[in-house]
């Protein structure tokens, strides 16, 4: 049974499981910049997205839940077809010439196209659950290489379009591919705006600082807009187990990331740590009175699940209490100043929520913060 797709966007397109195999099997980087200066491949970007963007319109016309009656249904998918077809309402001309359609790199495309013409040429004497049943084919085969999912560097995920559910990495994190080269940048521009190299230090405490971001913005989300999943883990698990849940939960896939295990092994070590941290405060209100006993420990899962979280508010515990900055940017110095606030904001709903209202401030605030520096921060979903 066919059922709604999520919309398709430009930037998703264009980092796309299926642009990046296209890329791959052309040995060009950016296909969508190819398409604009190189004559061979002009306009092709531009109709595959189209042509995918119609799709999928076409598919969440036919499956998503609505109270229109077949003809209204006929008749909206009647009008998308010609405005896919056909230049424009007074014209016969095609949208797309045979020549652009023949240069097509991308056979499906072209393939689909057909498929459209065929359509719209036909539509009135296709039954209505035949145009189902050819959308959904041809919905399933490219669902099945997931083909909007987001590719980076052998980091896979895919974005939604819930306005609250919103997880994001830091640029600077071991776990965003070529995170060295988004930190050299930063460290330029940094020199360049204030005449002062960072030193090995400073530039840990920048990475910790977007970081936290990232994370406490993820664990908010998650606190907030989503149950806990069961990973199947248990006291056996081995750390492969422990990282693909975690990866799980933020939505992203690495299988085929080189720096696996190197990612892996850095994620386990600061889990453990924080495991066991988070335990002491939990159970034996380790110098944290505030700390609500809640009745036993935490499973596996829920730590994997609400990682960010706890990583967070360790963290921010630490910086509050005990660390003080040796970075000296107004910027970072107010970054540090509403991370405090966020902290405040929850202090008592970790790590079960007391306080929604808390909850939801701080997680606005931690998203204006994000929102101001979009540039170093990656959204996974």
């Amino acid at each position: 049974m066919g059922k709604r797709h999520n919309t398709l966007t430009d930037d998703i397109f264009r980092n796309s499981i299926y642009i990046n195999a296209l890329e791959e099997a052309l040995g060009i980087e950016d296909f969508k910049k190819e398409c604009k200066k190189n004559a061979e491949y002009k306009g092709q970007y531009e109709m595959m997205l189209d042509v995918f963007k119609t799709l999928i319109n076409i598919n969440n016309i036919l499956f998503s839940d609505s109270n229109k009656n077949i003809k209204e249904k006929q008749d909206e998918i009647n009008d998308i077809l010609f405005k896919i077809i056909y230049k424009d309402s007074e014209s016969t001309r095609h949208k797309y010439s045979i020549r652009t359609q023949k240069a097509l790199k991308d056979s499906y495309t072209r393939y689909l196209y057909n498929k459209f013409i065929d359509w719209y040429n036909n539509f009135y004497t296709f039954s209505f659950d035949t145009l189902k049943q050819e959308v959904e084919n041809e919905m399933t085969r490219l669902e099945n290489v997931n083909f909007d999912k987001m590719t980076k560097g052998g980091l896979q995920y895919e974005k939604n379009k819930n306005s609250n559910y919103k997880i994001y990495v830091s640029k600077f994190d071991y776990l965003y591919p070529n995170h060295e080269k988004e930190l050299d940048n930063y460290k330029q521009n940094f020199y360049d705006i204030y005449g002062i190299e960072l030193n090995e230090k400073e530039t840990n405490e920048i990475c910790l600082i977007f970081r936290l971001v990232a994370y406490g913005n993820n664990g908010l989300v998650k606190l907030l807009y989503d149950n806990a999943i069961d990973f199947g883990l248990y006291d056996k698990s081995i750390p492969n187990d422990y990282f693909n849940a975690y990866l799980k939960s933020l939505n992203i896939n690495m299988e085929n990331n080189n720096d696996y295990n190197k990612c892996r092994d850095v994620f386990f070590n600061e889990f453990v740590e924080t495991v066991d941290t988070m335990t002491k405060l939990i159970l034996k209100k380790y110098e944290n009175n505030h700390i609500k006993e809640i009745g036993g420990e935490l499973s596996l899962n829920e730590f994997v699940f609400n990682y960010d979280l706890y990583f967070f508010y360790l963290n921010m515990e630490l910086i509050t209490t005990k660390y003080n900055f040796t970075i000296k940017s107004d910027l970072l110095l107010k970054i540090i100043k509403d991370l405090k606030e966020v902290y405040r904001l929850i202090y008592d709903n970790v790590p079960k929520m007391a306080n929604e209202t808390q909850v939801k401030e701080a997680l606005k605030k931690i998203q204006t913060i994000i929102d101001r520096n979009k540039n170093l921060f990656e959204r996974l979903s």
